[in-house]
């Protein structure tokens, strides 16, 4: 039988002195079924996990809920700030500590900040909004504005960065500068759900430029 992890002190006070393995059972290599702690004095297992248990309580940490659909999301990893999940549903990737993602870097790639354009959205009048849509949600004047917003916050190394003197692309003498790209669909869920009178005139900017 073995140990009670709640008593475990005294249950391997027994065990002072005894000869003490460890031991797997199931498919050989690296992967076995179950490994185990055995006495062999006497012929006791101390305690023991399976293989298929430790990778139920894997999955299940690390999945959570998609912001879209409320489907079932599994961890892909990790970038920079940023823990990227992607939902085994509806397919979309996502991020459950950042509501709109963004990203900013310098012209040379030199710094490179992942943040949460949240606060700007939330302050940002619907022209300034419209505006980030129109240029595509990155790459343009109306991105700068977002990233501004972040100049003594989050993107200070950016900024600092950017105002060192004589400061020029590798390649050439051109000054360096800086890009920002917001998550498109991110910023449309935050929207409807708050804003959505900015999602009707999104579109219908859209699409009289078409």
């Amino acid at each position: 039988m073995s140990i009670d992890l709640n008593n475990g002190y005294n249950d391997l006070r027994p065990h002072i002195g005894h000869k003490i393995t460890c031991v797997c059972y199931g498919a050989g290599g690296q992967d076995p079924d179950n490994i185990a702690l055995e006495c062999e004095d006497c012929g006791m297992v101390l305690i023991d996990f399976n293989h298929s248990d430790e990778e139920d309580g894997k999955e299940e940490e690390e999945m959570v809920a998609c912001p879209a659909c409320g489907g079932p999301g599994a961890l892909l990893g990790q970038l920079g700030n940023l823990v990227h999940y992607r939902c085994r549903d509806c397919g979309i990737d996502f991020y459950p500590s950042v509501v709109i993602p963004a990203e900013a870097h310098s012209d040379c790639d030199r710094i490179e900040i992942e943040f949460d354009a949240l606060h700007w959205f939330e302050s940002a009048t619907d022209a300034e909004i419209i505006a980030l849509a129109e240029c595509g949600w990155g790459a343009d004047r109306p991105a700068d504005v977002v990233a501004e917003h972040f100049s003594d916050d989050v993107l200070k190394p950016l900024f600092d960065f950017m105002a060192v003197e004589g400061l020029t692309m590798p390649d050439n003498d051109d000054p360096v500068g800086y890009e920002v790209h917001v998550n498109e669909y991110a910023a449309m869920v935050w929207l409807r759900k708050h804003r959505p009178a900015i999602v009707d005139k999104i579109a219908t900017t859209l699409a009289s430029r078409w």
